[in-house]
């Protein structure tokens, strides 16, 4: 079931930290994920 609430860049952003994240056991690794996931899908420029 989809949440009609998240717009679909919110959606693509969670996406991409799931995808990205499952495996990481490495903080800096994860922080890094997060950061090329915040300017992939919650730029200013997006």
């Amino acid at each position: 079931m989809e949440n009609i609430l998240l717009e679909e860049k919110d959606v693509n952003y969670n996406q991409c930290l799931l995808d990205n994240l499952q495996s990481s056991k490495n903080k800096i690794a994860s922080l890094k994920v997060k950061q090329a996931c915040d300017q992939k899908y919650r730029s200013f420029f997006n």
